[in-house]
């Protein structure tokens, strides 16, 4: 993230916290994951679910 690369994330780590993807402002978690599977989803309409932050992508 230090060098602008905001939505990649690390695999074939488990339990790396780089297994996960997070808001760029306030830097919580807003897809997590185990392996191949989704824990944790906190976007609304595209956005942080926490700071309200646009979060690049397409999410319908």
């Amino acid at each position: 993230m230090d060098k602008g690369l905001y939505y990649v994330y690390v695999g074939n780590i488990p339990g790396h916290p780089g297994n996960n993807t997070y808001c760029p402002k306030c830097k919580e978690i807003i897809i997590g994951r185990i392996g191949y599977s989704i824990t944790k989803y906190d976007l609304i309409d595209g956005n942080c679910g926490q700071c309200n932050f646009k979060i690049a992508g397409v999410w319908d």
